[in-house]
């Protein structure tokens, strides 16, 4: 078990890019996963929820040993965890890491992950008018017909909208404006899908709004596999997911899981958050079918009557009865 995660953690490491002056957003995302998988206790460190030890705090009677057992994990946290990130910074990145992370302890400096992050962040993340036009025309000009597959098109949308985000919160278009932004640079071959997405969604209900466009993208990802299908057919409003008609290995796969039919953005691995819309999703797809079949029997129930039974051969009568065998060595006599 322990060589599987290690083995995993160095895999989720090894997709982590040099950071650069352009790919903060990508590189930010990466290194944490690495650095989750290397141990759990950096999400807490990152976030600020896990903090150098204190003497006597929380317990009062704690002893020299034991703290200093503490103070040993938390330090040796953070050498690895810096000398981690420091293997995936790009030149210039990590000539400016050379002396940032570190916190001044007791007249010492200390290595310190989320201060280097901080710093990092501040230094490499997208920033001012340039980028601002950069990122706006790249939204702007992004069309499905100029990338490979609508996984493409998701993550860089995704990311463009992401680095937007970290300019200022007046950068980023709210999500009606995404919504139709979207729609609008997909192809005239899904002008129908469009229109029957649009007219059974309110993606302008602020509720609503908290989900939408990974649904939109989770949508548009299976209507592209079911217009893929073998037989050339595209089954438009078939909404239901799977890959009907499809083979198994041409689903597309999660670069953060590894599982079949979706992509990193809508991971509830990766983004837990939007665990709870999935799981509204797959109740309803649930309660649905339920609604269908109970329909089915009472249509069945409603057409069938006494004098129908009635009306059946004598024989077929007998063999619902379990007696045809016993009518068919009568009729030979």
């Amino acid at each position: 078990m322990a060589t599987e995660t290690k083995s995993f953690a160095s895999s989720a490491l090894a997709s982590v890019p040099d950071l650069d002056e352009t790919n903060w957003v990508d590189w930010l995302r990466r290194i944490d996963d690495a650095l989750v998988n290397k141990h759990y206790l950096y999400r807490r460190i990152l976030e600020g929820t896990l903090k150098r030890p204190v003497k006597g705090v929380p317990n009062e009677n704690e002893s020299d040993t034991v703290y200093q057992t503490r103070l040993d994990k938390w330090e040796e946290l953070q050498v690895q965890g810096r000398s981690t990130v420091r293997g995936k910074l790009g030149p210039t990145a990590l000539s400016f890491a050379k002396t940032r992370g570190f916190v001044t302890i007791g007249g010492e400096q200390e290595d310190d992950l989320k201060t280097l992050f901080t710093e990092l962040q501040e230094e490499f993340r997208p920033q001012g008018v340039a980028t601002f036009n950069r990122l706006q025309t790249s939204l702007l000009n992004l069309r499905l017909d100029d990338v490979s597959s609508v996984t493409e098109y998701n993550n860089a949308f995704v990311k463009i909208d992401g680095e937007l985000s970290l300019l200022s919160e007046n950068t980023r278009l709210p999500v009606p404006w995404m919504v139709g932004l979207y729609l609008n640079n997909l192809p005239s071959a899904y002008d129908g899908f469009k229109s029957h997405w649009i007219s059974n969604n309110d993606f302008v209900d602020k509720e609503k709004g908290k989900t939408i466009l990974q649904e939109l993208m989770h949508a548009v990802r299976t209507e592209e596999q079911l217009m893929q299908t073998p037989s050339g057919q595209t089954a438009l409003f078939s909404h239901s997911g799977g890959n009907r008609g499809g083979a198994k290995s041409d689903a597309v796969k999660c670069n953060h899981c590894g599982k079949s039919y979706h992509i990193e953005a809508e991971c509830v691995v990766k983004h837990p958050h939007l665990k709870a819309a999935l799981d509204k999703r797959l109740a309803k797809k649930r309660e649905n079918r339920e609604k269908k079949r109970n329909e089915q029997k009472a249509k069945l129930a409603s057409t069938s009557t006494p004098d129908q039974e009635s009306q059946k051969p004598y024989s077929a009568q007998l063999a619902i009865r379990g007696c045809a065998p016993e009518m068919a060595y009568e009729m030979d006599e």
